[in-house]
C-alpha cells in the first residue's frame, strides 16, 4: 500500500462572492428583473443632477468610503459638453480624459452609436443603459435611470482594462486582438457583454489576481488559433473567480479555459454556462508548477465540441507537476462531443481529489467519464449518481487493453501512481464498450468501491476490472516496469449492482467479457469482493464468458470472493467461468458461496497453474471440465464488505 498524503476538504457548492474593489467596490448586483431592497422605481425619486446620482435627494455614495460616485455622462451623437447630466460629452474617449479611481462612465442611449476600442484606467466604470444597471451604495444596489434601454453600443476595437474595473453592457467587434484583455490587473467586472468574430480570445486575462467576475455575456467565433473564447491565466498570486451564465459558441481554443501555474492559488466557479462548438475541450482547468486550486463545475451544458488531444473533453481538469486540486463537478449536461465527456487526470506527483455527481453524460466519442492518475500521482474521490450513455470508441485509440475508449465510467491508475475511488449510484448504459471499466498498469495502486450501480446494455461488460496492464508509457512510450510477482495491485468491492443485457464483446474469446468481468494480468495481485449483485441476461456475444467472467494470466494472482449473487439467462453455457490460465506463483484463489444461478460454473484451471477453491451453499452445479482444482487452504480471500 502506498503512503497517502493527508486528506483534502472538497468544496461545497457555492457561489463565489462578486468583486470586492479596493477602492470603493463592495458588491455589485447586474440583471435583476426587479429591485433588490423590494422598492418600486416608481415612486422612488431617482435622479442625475452635474455629476451626482441623487438618491431622496442626496447624493449616492460608495459603500465602503462613503464618498459621492462621480458621475461622467456621454450621449453619443450629442453635442460636445462637459460630461454633466445636463451637457454630456458626446464621446467615451472625453469622459475617458476625465475619468479617475471613483468615476462611472454611463453611456446614455443613442442608436447605433459605436466606439473604437479603449483603456479602462484604474478604480473606472464603464456601464451602458442598453442592460438594467444597479449601483453599489451605502443604501444597497441602486437602480440607474435610463439603464434596460435594449440600446448596446458597439466597439469597434480591443477593451483593455485595468484595476478594480468594470465593463458592461456592450457589444464588441474587432477583428484584430481579443475582445477584452488585461494583465497584471486585480478585481475585474465584465458583465453582459456580446463579443463576436475576435481576431484573437474573446476575454485574455492574465497574470490577474483578487476577485474576477465575468458573467452573462457572449462570446463567439473567436480568431484562428488556437484562441480560447474566454481565457484566465493565473501565474502568481491569489484569484477568486466566477465564470457564470454565459454563452460560448464556435471557438478555435476552448470554451472558458483557466490556467494556474507558477505556485498560483485559483478558486474557480463555472456555473451555469452554455459552451458549443469548441475545438479543444469545453471547459478547462490546466494545472501545474504546484498551483493549489479548487474547481466548482456547476450545472453547465456543453454539446458539439470537438478534440485536438485525447484529453480533451466537455469539462476536462489536468492536474500536473505537484500540483493540487480539489473538484466539485456537479449537474452538468454533456452532450454529443467528438471528444471524452468529463476528462479529469493528474500526472508527474499531482494529487487531485474530487466528487463526480449527478451529471448526464450522452452520446459522446471516447469515454463518457475518465478519472484517473499516472506518473507517481494520485486521485481520490466520489464518482456518484451520473448517467452515462452511449459513449462511442474513438477509432484512433483501440480496444483496451492499450487505451480503451467507448467506456461510460473508466477510472484508474499506471506508472508508479495510486487512485481510491468510490463509484455510487451511477448509470452506465448503451455504451460501446463497457460500462464501468477500472484499471490498473504497471507498478500503480488503485482501490475501487462500485456499489449499487445499474450497467444495462453495454457493448463489452457491464462492469470490467482489469489489473496488471502492461500499458504504454506517456506521451506513448514504452510500458513501465512491471512489479515483482506477488505485490497487490488492486482492491475492489464489486457489492449490489444490477448487470444487465451486457453483450460481452471482444476481439477474442479470451478477450470476451458478460456482466462482471475481473482479469488479473503480468504479475499483479487483485484481490476482488464481488458481493449482492444481480447479473442477468449478459453475454450473448460470441465471444462473451460468463455472467462473471474471472482470468489469472501469466504469473498474475486472483484472490475473489463471488458470494451471494443471482446469476441468470444470456447466450453463454455458464453462468459464472473463473479462469487460471498462467503459471505458478499466479493463480486464482476463489470463495464461492450462496450464489444463485441457472447454469453452471466452470473452474477452468490450466496444467502447471495454481488454483484455489472452496464453494458451498450455491444453486447450480460446479463443474471442473480440465484439472481439478485444490481446497482454498490458507489462501486468503477477500470479505471486503465489512
Amino acid at each position: 500500500m502506498k503512503r497517502r498524503l493527508p486528506p483534502l476538504a472538497l468544496p461545497a457548492a457555492r457561489v463565489i462572492p462578486p468583486l470586492l474593489v479596493a477602492l470603493t467596490l463592495s458588491a455589485l448586483l447586474w440583471g435583476c428583473d426587479s429591485d433588490p431592497n423590494g422598492r418600486d422605481d416608481s415612486i422612488r425619486p431617482f435622479v442625475f443632477s452635474r455629476s451626482v446620482y441623487l438618491v431622496n435627494g442626496r447624493p449616492a455614495s460608495t459603500p465602503d468610503s462613503g464618498v459621492a460616485w462621480r458621475f461622467l455622462h456621454v450621449l453619443p451623437g450629442g453635442s460636445a459638453g462637459d460630461g454633466s447630466f445636463e451637457t454630456p460629452f458626446n464621446s467615451i474617449d472625453a469622459a475617458l480624459v476625465e475619468a479617475d479611481a471613483g468615476s462611472v462612465i454611463y453611456i446614455h442611449p443613442s442608436p447605433d452609436a459605436s466606439f473604437p476600442g479603449f483603456t479602462i484606467p484604474d478604480g473606472v466604470l464603464v456601464l451602458s443603459s442598453g442592460p438594467r444597471q444597479f449601483l453599489p451604495t451605502k443604501r444597497g444596489p441602486q437602480l440607474l435611470p435610463s439603464s434596460g434601454s435594449g440600446i448596446t453600443p458597439t466597439i469597434t476595437g480591443t477593451v483593455t482594462i485595468g484595476n478594480n474595473t468594470v465593463l458592461s453592457g456592450f457589444n464588441i467587434r474587432t477583428t484584430s486582438g481579443p475582445g477584452v484583455q488585461g494583465t497584471g490587473i486585480d478585481n475585474v467586472i465584465l458583465s453582459r457583454l456580446d463579443i463576436d468574430s475576435p481576431g484573437e480570445e474573446g476575454i485574455k486575462l492574465t497574470s490577474v489576481h483578487g476577485t474576477v467576475d465575468i458573467t452573462d455575456n457572449q462570446v463567439s467565433n473567436t480568431g484562428d488559433g488556437p484562441y480560447d473564447g474566454i481565457l484566465l491565466a493565473n501565474d502568481d498570486g491569489t484569484v477568486e473567480a466566477t465564470f457564470q451564465r454565459n454563452t460560448v459558441t464556435h471557438t478555435s481554443g476552448s470554451g472558458i479555459n483557466i490556467v494556474s501555474t507558477n505556485v498560483a492559488k485559483t478558486t474557480a466557479l463555472v456555473a451555469d454556462n452554455i459552451i458549443d462548438q469548441t475545438f479543444f475541450s469545453a471547459i478547462k482547468y490546466f494545472n501545474r508548477d504546484k498551483s493549489v486550486v479548487e474547481a466548482t463545475v456547476l450545472r453547465n451544458r456543453t454539446s458539439g465540441n470537438t478534440r485536438a488531444v485525447s484529453q480533451d473533453a466537455g469539462i476536462r481538469i489536468g492536474v500536473f507537476e505537484e500540483s493540487v486540486v480539489t473538484a466539485l463537478v456537479d449537474g452538468n449536461v454533456i452532450t454529443d462531443n467528438t471528444s471524452n465527456g468529463i476528462f479529469m487526470g493528474t500526472e508527474l506527483e499531482a494529487r487531485m481529489e474530487a466528487t463526480i455527481s449527478n451529471n448526464v453524460v450522452a452520446r459522446n466519442i471516447g469515454n463518457g467519464i475518465f478519472y484517473g492518475s499516472q506518473e507517481n500521482s494520485e486521485v481520490a474521490g466520489l464518482i456518484q449518481a451520473n448517467t452515462v450513455t452511449g459513449s462511442q470508441m474513438d477509432p484512433e485509440f483501440p480496444f483496451p487493453p492499450n487505451a480503451p475508449t467507448g467506456n461510460g465510467i473508466f477510472t484508474g491508475s499506471r506508472d508508479d501512481a495510486f487512485a481510491e475511488v468510490s463509484l455510487e449510484q451511477n448509470n452506465a448504459n448503451a455504451n460501446m464498450v463497457s460500462g464501468i471499466y477500472f484499471f490498473v498498469g504497471n507498478r500503480s495502486l488503485s482501490d475501487m468501491n462500485i456499489d449499487g450501480n445499474q450497467a444495462l446494455g453495454n457493448g463489452a461488460s457491464g462492469i470490467e476490472l482489469v489489473v496488471g496492464i502492461s500499458s504504454p508509457g506517456a506521451g506513448g512510450g514504452p510500458p513501465g516496469p512491471s512489479p515483482a510477482p506477488g505485490t497487490l495491485q488492486g482492491t475492489a468491492l464489486v457489492f449490489n449492482n444490477t448487470v444487465s443485457g451486457n453483450a460481452g464483446f471482444g476481439p477474442t474469446p479470451e478477450q470476451g467479457g458478460g456482466g462482471i468481468t475481473v482479469r488479473a494480468l503480468t504479475a499483479a495481485r487483485f484481490d476482488v469482493d464481488v458481493r449482492g449483485n444481480n447479473v442477468t441476461d449478459n453475454a450473448n456475444h460470441p465471444n462473451a464468458l460468463a455472467g462473471i467472467a474471472l482470468q489469472a494470466v501469466a504469473v498474475a494472482q486472483l484472490r475473489v470472493g463471488v458470494r451471494y449473487n443471482n446469476i441468470s439467462g444470456g447466450e453463454a453455457p455458464q453462468s459464472l467461468m473463473a479462469q487460471s490460465v498462467g503459471a505458478v506463483p499466479g493463480g486464482v484463489c476463489l470463495d464461492l458461496q450462496n450464489n444463485l444461478a441457472d447454469k453452471p460454473y466452470i473452474l477452468l484451471r490450466a496444467p502447471e497453474t495454481d488454483f484455489q477453491a472452496a464453494f458451498a451453499n450455491n444453486a447450480g452445479p460446479v463443474v471442473q471440465p480440465a484439472v481439478p482444482v485444490a481446497p482454498l487452504g490458507d489462501c486468503v480471500v477477500p470479505d471486503l464488505s465489512r
